[in-house]
């Protein structure tokens, strides 16, 4: 029976694994989604009477085609709370409905609607909608006791959010400015930087880098785009045509990139209100600064007394562990990432370096050729027109010939702890009140001092943020960094009057090399991979990035008119939001496994209508709103729901109950009670006394959210929310 079921079970894998490859090759290719909309003629109908909009040509098409008749138009009443709850989370007062309902004249509807998109309640109903997409949360999830819990700077990315609808931001520059603000700002938009919260409020992950990157990953590629490019990280995609090589390019993009905590208004900090914030701010940055450049000196003097080590273990670096998964727990550990950076380093001086220009010449010959092999090096640079190899090394090579690579590499690991001892020496021996050298007075030796001194080589501490130079520390110093920046992090949140501060990112000065990680694993690292976008979305000349680590060019990539999902899936969230399910009704989901777009013309044609109109999100809101299909009553005819049982044609109004956030606030609002005070830190929604601001500035807690927002389907803000429950 055993060898009978694992028949069946191996019967079972191979047919699953040929479906699998079916999914993810040629057909993949010719998905709906993944090709570019094509502009679809406007249907012609039988009933021309009853459409008011474009939109409700292919809406009235699919019913006649089902000989279902749409509903009726609702009662004014009922429009314009529909419209007030959809458009600004609010209801309408009472005079407001009467008022409505007694204008008789032909535009008063269009007049409502373009009134509620003027109310600056607008930004903060529809900003909530993207704060789920977002996985807001106002803290960062489980962390170490080191590491301060609450955002410094949540409330600032959810108030630029809540404004940028407001202004009508066009969605292609909302995108731009949440993966790459620091590309795109002047002095003049600096407020701007806050979008980049979009990128770096999500969950911490305890710290572990490659999760908090793959969190980035998601966000961006399902909230932007509907693809579940995290699905490849560890094996190639299921489903899709997305290689695990394509889901590495983009860790390579956000693992070249580093945070930055980053007053909005630096000029602020220089007024009367902010001097005594500002004054204590920069103690606390003092402090870590100067903490900071004191590690950077040991850890600097440590790497040198190590040199030997490092130079000895630079042929085997493919073998230790990669520099994400690896923690330094002693201050003597060899770190791999130092080991890593100092191989680029030697390769980089190429053939013709004085110094590394033998090791490269010979790092690859083959060990019977190796002696001839170190002649013809030596001999090389003394014809080459002056250029010459450094003296000391030639010495050490000449003086006892190394017979294969290995003893190569050792010769040179011997010589540089000679250089750095005899330097240690010197200083030492300086006299008192004689200035210490500054150099070496021989050449050569000069020369190879500098290789362990001067700046931007590998033994010394590089310029960037404290939080992405932490790996070069051991745990005792990484706890003490930690515990500085927790202050300034604890100021800027309980200061009684601080600026606003983002987080941003911005390239590291220095680019890492991506890599796969075999079966997800970082401590199993495999082939390079280049920073470059997603292949199922480029064209046949896709290149690598160019532009340090990538991330303003894959921002303009998803933001391109000629990518195929993007409008697409925005068009699919905002119909979703108004009418309590989408065109296609996996929102974040537009790959093979997606539902089938209930009415893919209409789709195709939002889609490039949305983006003609300069990618303006209330304008898409007015093609919606206008049409007949939205104003249609919402009662049920079982005539017709037995044709169409669920309403996937659109023949009535869905209807939908109140979220979390809309029934609060209307309460509060009917009562008199709600304060419409907009912006600012969040405020505890069930902690006495209750505040009565809008459920939007609520303090979402990662690690506690509050049960009465469980009980109404208030999504997790752990990771992308594609839709309400």
């Amino acid at each position: 029976m055993r060898v009978l079921a694992n028949k069946h079970l191996a019967i079972f894998g191979i047919v699953a694994l040929a479906l699998c490859l079916n999914v993810s090759g040629e057909s993949a290719q010719s998905h709906w989604a993944f090709k570019a909309p094509l502009r679809p003629q406007i249907p012609s109908v039988q009933d021309a009477s009853w459409s008011r909009t474009d939109i409700d040509r292919f809406i009235l098409r699919k019913l006649e085609e089902a000989n279902i008749a749409p509903s009726a138009e609702a009662d004014r009443r009922t429009l314009i709370r529909r419209l007030s709850f959809d458009l600004i989370g609010l209801p309408p007062t009472a005079e407001e409905v009467n008022a409505f309902v007694d204008d008789t004249s032909a535009d008063a509807y269009e007049r409502l609607v373009e009134r509620l998109l003027a109310s600056p309640h607008y930004g903060e109903r529809w900003g909530r909608h993207w704060l789920d997409v977002a996985r807001y949360a106002d803290t960062k999830g489980y962390v170490y006791g080191r590491e301060e819990l609450a955002f410094t700077h949540s409330y600032v990315y959810r108030d630029w959010v809540i404004d940028a609808f407001n202004r009508d931001l066009p969605y292609d520059a909302f995108i731009r400015l949440q993966l790459a603000a620091d590309a795109y700002v002047d002095e003049s938009s600096r407020s701007d930087l806050a979008a980049m919260g979009f990128l770096t409020l999500g969950q911490r992950f305890l710290g572990v880098m490659p999760d908090i990157i793959d969190d980035r990953i998601d966000t961006v590629t399902r909230g932007l785009m509907g693809l579940t490019v995290s699905c490849a990280r560890c094996h190639e995609h299921k489903f899709d045509p997305v290689p695990i090589e394509d889901y590495y390019s983009l860790y390579g993009v956000f693992s070249g990139s580093s945070e930055r905590l980053e007053p909005i208004n630096p000029h602020a900090l220089d007024d009367e209100q902010f001097a005594a914030f500002a004054e204590e701010m920069e103690k606390r940055q003092s402090n870590l600064r100067n903490f900071f450049l004191k590690s950077s000196e040991e850890l600097e003097a440590r790497l040198r007394g190590q040199v030997a080590r490092y130079i000895e273990a630079v042929p085997t670096a493919n073998d230790l562990p990669t520099d994400e998964f690896y923690e330094i727990r002693d201050a003597n550990d060899l770190n791999p990432t130092i080991v890593r950076r100092l191989g680029r380093y030697i390769a980089g001086q190429g053939a013709r370096d004085p110094i590394f220009g033998i090791w490269n010449q010979l790092a690859a010959v083959k060990p019977n050729e190796f002696p001839d092999a170190l002649e013809h090096a030596l001999a090389t640079f003394e014809s080459q027109g002056g250029l010459s190899a450094n003296a000391n090394i030639v010495d050490v090579l000449r003086a006892k010939p190394p017979s294969n690579f290995e003893e190569l590499v050792s010769a040179y690991a011997a010589q540089f702890e000679k250089v750095n001892s005899d330097w240690d020496t010197l200083i030492k021996e300086t006299p008192e009140g004689v200035s210490p050298p500054i150099r070496f007075s021989d050449d050569a030796r000069e020369a190879l001092r500098r290789f362990l001194y001067a700046e931007g080589t590998p033994f010394c501490v590089p310029e960037g943020a404290v939080v992405d130079l932490e790996w070069m520390f051991d745990e005792p110093t990484r706890v003490e960094l930690a515990k500085l920046q927790g202050e300034i992090d604890r100021w800027i949140i309980n200061a009684e009057v601080a600026p606003p501060y983002a987080v941003i990112l911005e390239d590291k000065p220095e680019m890492p090399q991506p890599r796969v990680f075999q079966r997800g694993n970082p401590a199993m690292p495999g082939e390079n991979v280049e920073r470059q976008f997603l292949a199922l979305l480029s064209n046949e000349d896709r290149a690598p990035f160019s532009e340090g680590s990538g991330r303003r060019e894959m921002a303009e990539a998803i933001a391109s008119p000629g990518n195929p999902l993007t409008a697409r899936v925005f068009v699919n969230r905002v119909w979703a939001w108004h009418f309590g399910r989408g065109l296609v009704d996996t929102p974040s989901d537009f790959g093979t496994r997606s539902s089938t777009p209930s009415h893919p013309e209409l789709l195709d044609w939002l889609a490039l209508e949305f983006i003609d109109s300069g990618w303006s999100i209330k304008d898409l809101h007015r093609r919606i709103v206008h049409s007949a299909v939205y104003r249609q009553k919402s009662d049920i005819d079982e005539n017709r729901a037995t044709v169409d049982s669920e309403n996937r044609l659109l023949w009535r109004f869905n209807r939908d109950r109140l979220d979390f956030e809309s029934l609060r606030d209307a309460m509060l609002n009917v009562s008199g009670e709600l304060d419409a005070t907009m912006g600012g830190r969040p405020v505890e929604l069930t902690a006495m006394p209750y505040p009565m601001r809008r459920a939007v500035y609520g303090r979402i807690d990662r690690r506690d959210l509050p049960p009465l927002l469980r009980a109404f389907d208030f999504p997790s803000p752990d990771m992308h929310s594609p839709k309400r429950l």
